[in-house]
């Protein structure tokens, strides 16, 4: 006859998707822990927060010949919640540089709702404007000032950029990718 510990050597994890990426944030700031003696713990994770590093870090922001002290622009198109997780930690990330103010990165933000979604990443993250120059476009991505690229004239887009379209739409993702592609020519593009 064997003795049996009640405690079983099995570990049980529970792992819960937090949307909310500031309390996902303050989550992962206090480190919540609930490893005991029962053997269940749980784990927070934010899909878009961990996309948006992923990207970030795979295709960084390509930067002016001969500097990486120089950021080309970025064009975010369709900021829903990756979108806006990769404007936040492309901010976050030149913010920490400290460059000076005229050689902050230019975000685009592509999207019919781009003011709004704007307007509301400046109240959530009111130190964003220090980190970058966020450029609205308000512009649907089926309309024909899109289809046109009139936004590509603005001279900081000329030299090149780094594009990141963010779609739950595969189809229409792959059809703005290949717009995009289209009218980018002789420029450096990511």
């Amino acid at each position: 006859m064997q003795i049996v510990s009640p405690v079983s050597s099995r570990k049980t994890t529970a792992v819960i998707q937090i949307l909310d990426p500031k309390f996902h944030l303050m989550i992962r700031k206090q480190l919540f822990s609930t490893v005991n003696r029962s053997g269940f713990r749980i784990e927070f994770f934010n899909q878009y927060e961990t996309g948006s590093k992923i990207l970030t870090e795979r295709y960084p922001p390509l930067c002016e010949e001969g500097t990486e002290a120089i950021p080309l622009p970025v064009i975010v198109i369709g900021a829903g919640k990756l979108g806006e997780n990769i404007i936040t930690r492309i901010a976050r990330q030149w913010f920490e540089k400290k460059i000076s103010p005229e050689n902050r990165p230019y975000i685009y933000l592509v999207d019919a709702q781009a003011q709004k979604i704007l307007d509301n990443l400046n109240r959530q993250f009111n130190r964003i404007r220090e980190a970058c120059n966020l450029i609205p476009v308000s512009l649907d991505v089926r309309s024909a000032a899109f289809q046109d690229a009139i936004f590509l004239k603005n001279h900081p887009l000329r030299a090149g950029f780094t594009a990141d379209i963010c779609f739950h739409d595969d189809s229409l993702g792959l059809l703005t990718a290949m717009n995009l592609h289209h009218f980018s020519e002789g420029r450096k593009v990511k």
